[in-house]
């Protein structure tokens, strides 16, 4: 089955528009489209349960109230193509949760730095696009840009194919508890301007090819967890 991800939202904010509050969906097969207006949506949530194909549409920046994004998948899905540049659009949204576990074929292609405008981020998880046996899934850099999230509690890039080193700007988070970016292929030293990240509690840099050695700054942080093995 193959469904248009903005026909997907826009059958979400038909329920928003008579619902005030968040609520889940699930996607069925063979769900005839329904107009809305999708701007209305405020919380878009999408768990998938039958086996989709397609991208994330550029359309998904015209759903400008939206406060939380969550995209998941499983191993019958099939999310593909890159993450588009206008989710920067999205400056409403507190949460951004995008998780594909397909065994095939995974989103591609750079993180977008526009992502860094979105100030009102809180939660900004991006996970499990990383094909090994061929090289495929988030590949680049992580955007200096997302430091500009001054807000972010959670960001979590685990599992993709990140590469390049970890942003000095970081230490600008000082808001973030937890930073995973546990197995990428991220390199160079572990910036001692994180020191900045005074509320830092978990630090998973596992499965990288850091060098270099802990910065005695991370020493004055309140991590419970740090792995960098």
């Amino acid at each position: 089955m193959h469904l248009r991800w903005i026909e997907a939202a826009v059958l979400l904010a038909v329920a928003v528009c008579h619902l005030p509050n968040c609520l889940a969906v699930t996607i069925q097969q063979h769900r005839d489209y329904i107009g809305c207006t999708a701007q209305k949506a405020t919380c878009l949530t999408l768990m998938i349960t039958e086996p989709l194909t397609g991208s994330i549409p550029t359309d998904i920046g015209l759903l400008t109230n939206l406060r939380e994004l969550q995209l998941k998948t499983n191993e019958d899905n099939l999310l593909t193509g890159t993450l588009p540049t206008e989710m920067g659009s999205l400056t409403s949204l507190t949460m951004l949760e995008i998780e594909t576990e397909g065994q095939t074929t995974q989103l591609q292609g750079n993180l977008p730095s526009q992502i860094g405008l979105l100030t009102n981020m809180q939660t900004l998880s991006i996970t499990h696009n990383s094909l090994a046996e061929t090289m495929h899934g988030l590949t680049g850099t992580i955007p200096f840009q997302f430091a500009q999230l001054i807000g972010l509690t959670h960001l979590d890039l685990q599992k993709n194919s990140l590469a390049g080193t970890i942003p000095t700007e970081f230490g600008y988070l000082s808001a973030v508890i937890e930073l995973n970016l546990f197995r990428n292929s991220l390199t160079g030293n572990i910036p001692p301007e994180m020191g900045s990240m005074i509320k830092l509690e978990r630090l998973l840099l596992d499965l990288n090819t850091l060098t270099g050695t802990l910065p005695s700054q991370l020493g004055a942080l309140p991590l419970s967890y740090i792995g960098v093995a």
